[in-house]
């Protein structure tokens, strides 16, 4: 997963730094020129789908997780004024 994360944030940076628009006109075999979506963008989009893949598998999203487990994602629960002034007089 590292590796996928990894080469998705090298095409975005390529990307980038390449200053290309995100539709680039392509000619085809036939001699016509279309207007298709940027090849880097696309290889982006795939590689970032994959990744959530496998965060869905490893059950890092939401959904992932509640397959796993069969529970909801434990939510932080934010403390009361009061109850934030007494954990700080207490640590």
């Amino acid at each position: 997963m590292a590796a996928i994360l990894e080469k998705r944030d090298e095409v975005e940076n390529a990307y980038i730094e390449s200053g290309e628009d995100p539709i680039v006109e392509y000619t085809n075999k036939g001699g016509s020129t279309n207007k298709v979506v940027n090849p880097a963008l696309s290889l982006w989009d795939n590689l970032n789908k994959t990744a959530l893949t496998y965060w869905r598998e490893l059950g890092l999203t939401p959904s992932g997780y509640k397959k796993i487990t069969g529970d909801k994602p434990k939510e932080e629960q934010k403390m009361s004024g009061l109850a934030a002034a007494l954990a700080s007089i207490e640590s």
